[in-house]
C-alpha cells in the first residue's frame, strides 16, 4: 500500500446498550462501568461507540480486516479452522476474494477447500438459520420445484396456509405453536429464526402428509398436491436437525439432532441432501420464469464442507407440566392447589345441544393424540389395576388415531387410548371451550 492509498476517514457512531456489570476473574476487573481504554470510571456504561475506517483512495475491503483479525488470534495461539457469516453482499465479495487468492498461489499438490491465511486453510460456512430463512422467504412469493427418490414434486406456501386454517377452524388445535406470525405473509417476522424453523418441524410435515391423503367430501381438507409441501417440511426439518445438533446423544426422534459419529446417519444424509437441493428451483409467477438464489448454492456449499468439520461429542432434557402432573396424579406441586369445598362453584349456563355438536376429522384425530398423552403420563399408575386398564385402554373399535401414527417413532411409546378415555376426554375439552370465554372469576 503507498502513501497515497493510506489516506483514510474515520467513522464512528454511538448505540444504546443495557447496563450489565460482571466480574472478569481473569483480569481482576468489573466489566460493565465506563471505559475509554486509557482510563476507566465507576459509572455505569450505557452507550458503546462504534469506529470504522474507510478508504479514501481505495476501498479496504472486508476480506484485508478478516486476514487482520485472523493474523491476531493467530498471534496469541488459536487456530482458526473455519469462518461463518451471513449471505450479505460484502461477506460474499470477501470469500470469493479470499478463495480467489488462494486458488492462485495453490499448487496441484497442495489443494484447498477454502482460503489460506498464514499458511492456516480457513473453510468458509454460510450462516445456517440464515440460509433456511432466505429459503423460507423466496418460497413465500414462489413455488419450489424439486425432487425427492426421483419424484418431481412442487411446494407452494398456500399449503401452509391451508393446513393453517384447517387447524384453526376446531377448538382442539393439533399445531398450537404456529400463529399467524408464522404463516400470515404480512405478519411474519422475517428475521426470527423460530417463525422459520417452527414452520419447517416434523410435527407440521408429518401431520399434514397424512391429512392430505384422506379422503373427505366435505370441503374442510387439504389439497392432494399439499403432500408434496410436506415432503419437503419433512426434509428441511431433519438438514436443520442435521446442521444444528448440540447434544452428545441424540433423541431418540431425531437421530440426526446429536453429534456426528463414525456410525452416525449424518454423511449419509448430506450426500442424499446436496442431491436434493441441487434440484430446487424457484418459478416466479410474477417474472414467469424460474429463479435460483444465492440460498441454494450456499447451502450446498456449506454442506459439502461442513462434515469435514464436524464436532463428534455425546444431554438430555426432561420436562413435566406441573398443573397437568398435579391433575393426573394427585401429588402436590409448588404453587399448584386444587379447589377446596368452600371455593365458589363455577355458574355458567350451557346450551342443551353442547355435547351434540358434530366434531370434524382434524378435531376428533386432535383429541385421541391428547386422551393418549393422558394415559401415557399415568400408565404406571394404572399398571396394577385391571378395571383401570380396560377403562383407559379398551376401544370397541380403533378409528381417529392418524395423529398418533403419524408422530409415532421409535421408542416414542404413543399410545392409542381406549374409547371410554377418550370419550371423557372429548366431552371434557367440550366443556372447557365453552366455560373459557366467560368471566368466572
Amino acid at each position: 500500500m503507498n502513501d497515497k492509498e493510506k489516506h483514510c476517514i474515520l467513522l464512528f457512531d454511538e448505540l444504546a446498550i443495557d447496563t450489565s456489570i460482571q466480574y472478569n476473574r481473569k483480569q481482576d476487573c468489573v466489566e460493565g462501568v465506563e471505559d475509554y481504554g486509557s482510563e476507566r470510571n465507576n459509572k455505569l456504561a450505557d452507550h458503546a461507540n462504534v469506529f470504522m475506517i474507510k478508504g479514501a483512495v481505495k476501498k479496504l475491503g472486508t476480506a484485508k480486516a478478516i486476514k487482520l483479525v485472523v493474523k491476531e488470534c493467530q498471534k496469541i495461539g488459536l487456530k482458526i479452522v473455519a469462518s461463518i457469516c451471513d449471505q450479505g453482499a460484502a461477506n460474499v465479495a470477501a470469500i470469493n476474494r479470499l478463495l480467489q487468492e488462494t486458488k492462485q498461489m495453490q499448487t496441484e499438490e497442495g489443494q484447498y477447500f477454502g482460503y489460506v491465511i498464514n499458511e492456516q486453510e480457513i473453510v468458509p460456512l454460510y450462516d445456517v438459520p440464515h440460509l433456511f430463512k432466505g429459503l423460507r422467504n423466496n418460497l413465500l412469493t414462489k413455488d419450489l420445484h424439486f425432487e425427492i427418490n426421483g419424484k418431481k414434486m412442487v411446494a407452494k406456501w398456500d399449503h401452509i396456509l391451508q393446513f393453517y386454517f384447517l387447524d384453526l377452524s376446531d377448538d382442539v388445535r393439533i399445531c398450537p405453536k404456529l400463529t399467524d406470525c408464522h404463516v400470515i405473509l404480512e405478519k411474519i417476522n422475517k428475521m426470527k429464526v423460530s417463525a422459520c424453523t417452527q414452520v419447517f418441524s416434523n410435527t407440521v410435515g408429518s401431520l399434514m402428509k397424512r391429512i392430505s391423503k384422506w379422503n373427505i367430501e366435505h370441503g374442510r381438507k387439504l389439497s392432494p398436491e399439499a403432500e408434496d409441501r410436506a415432503e419437503l417440511i419433512l426434509f428441511l426439518d431433519k438438514l436443520f436437525d442435521s446442521l444444528n445438533g448440540m447434544n452428545r446423544i441424540a433423541p431418540s426422534s431425531k437421530p440426526l439432532k446429536g453429534a456426528v459419529t463414525k456410525h452416525s446417519a449424518h454423511e449419509a444424509f448430506w450426500i442424499e441432501a446436496i442431491k436434493v437441493i441441487e434440484t430446487m428451483i424457484y418459478y416466479c409467477n410474477k417474472k414467469q420464469r424460474f429463479i435460483k438464489p444465492p440460498s441454494l448454492s450456499n447451502l450446498i456449499k456449506t454442506l459439502r464442507v461442513i462434515h469435514l468439520f464436524s464436532n463428534c461429542e455425546e444431554s438430555e432434557t426432561c420436562e413435566v407440566i406441573d398443573n397437568l402432573q398435579c391433575f393426573l396424579t394427585g401429588e402436590a406441586v409448588a404453587g399448584v392447589s386444587a379447589l377446596s369445598d368452600d371455593d365458589a362453584p363455577v355458574n355458567v349456563r350451557l346450551p342443551s345441544n353442547l355435547y351434540r355438536k358434530q366434531k370434524s376429522k382434524i378435531e376428533r384425530c386432535s383429541i385421541t393424540y391428547i386422551a393418549g398423552y393422558f394415559i401415557k403420563k399415568i400408565k404406571n399408575l394404572i399398571k396394577d389395576c385391571e378395571v383401570c386398564k380396560v377403562n383407559y385402554l379398551y376401544s370397541d373399535c380403533v378409528k381417529d388415531t392418524e395423529f398418533i401414527e403419524a408422530r409415532q417413532y421409535r421408542q416414542s411409546n404413543l399410545i392409542k387410548p381406549g374409547s371410554f378415555v377418550t370419550y371423557v376426554t372429548s366431552q371434557s375439552l367440550t366443556l372447557l371451550f365453552q366455560v373459557l370465554p366467560y368471566d368466572i372469576s
